[in-house]
Parts: structure tokens; sequence; C-alpha cells
């Protein structure tokens, strides 16, 4: 079974087995995954950070740019446009206030995935792959208003580091980074979880044979 990382950590966040089965529904019954949908409604923002919308704007030109693109979905009411300005303003934020004094250079992001057991990959992409000032950082952020609990964050590191190193990544943990962009901190891990192996693999094993159970409403597809 492969999902994505978001529908892995809401199982493993989830408090009650009912929960966890509703979750594993959710996600298969999706025709394009949630992270996906997550990552097309910040693409200004994103687009601004890579600098493939308004490159050579100040702060406040980009935050212009980033309204314009919010603005121009005929098809969403007003409020659902200025509800993804809003977000995606708040994203561009918190990164300029991180790294908007540093020069960078971005690389694309790798796809990867985590094997988490046998039976169970998850999918992991970083949001954005750069070099500033000699330091080579893997970020993911914290894309949505409700953010995820302190140990999640920790995972998320674990497993970009371990998806990584399978595709032959040479990056020490401290190398990547979760920018929680509602608070503004920034999390970095300093070493490897051995222990964590473990927990993650019961987790699996739950995740897998929940997903059996689910096939037959819906079939078989990947999971998004």
């Amino acid at each position: 079974m492969v999902c994505s990382l978001n529908c892995f950590l809401d199982f493993v966040e989830a408090d009650s087995s009912k929960t966890r089965d509703l979750i594993v529904l959710r996600y298969k019954r999706a025709k394009s995954g949630e992270a996906k949908g997550r990552s097309t409604y910040y693409t200004p923002a994103l687009q601004v950070i890579k600098r493939t919308l308004c490159p050579d704007g100040t702060a406040e030109q980009k935050v212009a740019a980033i309204a314009a693109v919010c603005s121009s979905r005929p098809t969403w009411t007003d409020q659902a446009n200025d509800s993804r300005k809003e977000s995606n303003v708040r994203v561009f934020r918190a990164f300029h206030s991180k790294f908007g004094s540093k020069e960078i250079k971005i690389f694309p992001a790798p796809r990867m995935q985590f094997q988490v057991s046998k039976d169970v990959a998850v999918n992991i992409q970083p949001d954005l792959f750069f070099e500033s000032e000699k330091h080579v950082t893997m970020l993911k952020l914290g894309l949505c208003k409700k953010p995820r609990s302190e140990s999640a964050v920790r995972l998320i590191l674990q497993a970009l580091s371990k998806a990584s190193k399978r595709k032959g990544l040479k990056l020490p943990i401290k190398n990547f980074q979760f920018l929680d962009t509602v608070s503004g901190n920034s999390f970095v891990e300093h070493d490897e979880k051995i222990d964590l192996e473990e927990h993650l693999a019961a987790v699996a094993n739950d995740l897998n044979e929940s997903g059996t159970v689910t096939d037959a409403n819906v079939g078989a597809p990947l999971m998004r």
C-alpha cells in the first residue's frame, strides 16, 4: 500500500479505530489527493517563494501579486477568494520572515518514498529544496491554520531524512526543517530516532489492515 504523508499523519493522530477507518475511506475515495488540492490552493504563495511569480518585487509587491492571482477565479465567491488570499499571504510572510533576507538557490524538489514497513510506503516531497549560505535545506511548510502536533512534525522530519537516504541523497538530518506558517516557529531534528521505527511499523500494520477492510467498498486504488 502506498499513501500520502497527510494520510499517514492523520492516521497516526487519530484517536480511535473508527476514526482511522474513516480516514482511510476519505483518502481512498478522493479523486484527486488532498495533498494535491492543498498544494494547488497555495500555488500563489509557493510561486512567489520559488520566484516564478514577481521574482524581483519587494515584499509588498509580492503580496500584491499573490492577491491578484487569488482574485482571478470568477467561479469562486468573494469570500472564498479573500480566504485564499489571506492564507497565501500568511504562508509567504512566514517564509519571508525566516528566509527573506537570504540569497537562496532553489533546486527541484525530489519526489520520495518513506518505506515504513514491507507493506506500507509513504509518498513525501519537500515544499522547497534550496541552498543558502552554503547550507542545503529541505523544507516542509505547515500550510494549514490548524497546525500538526509537535510529535507529528518530528515524524515528518524523520521521514524526510529516511526517504532522502532511500533516494540516494546524503544530507544530515539537521538539514531538514519544518516551518509552521501560523506561529512562525521552525523545527529541526539533530539525530535519527531509531526507536521510532518500531512504533511506525506497528502503525503501518494497522493502516494496511484498515485499508484491506475498506477495499471491498471502494476498490483498491493508490491512496492519495
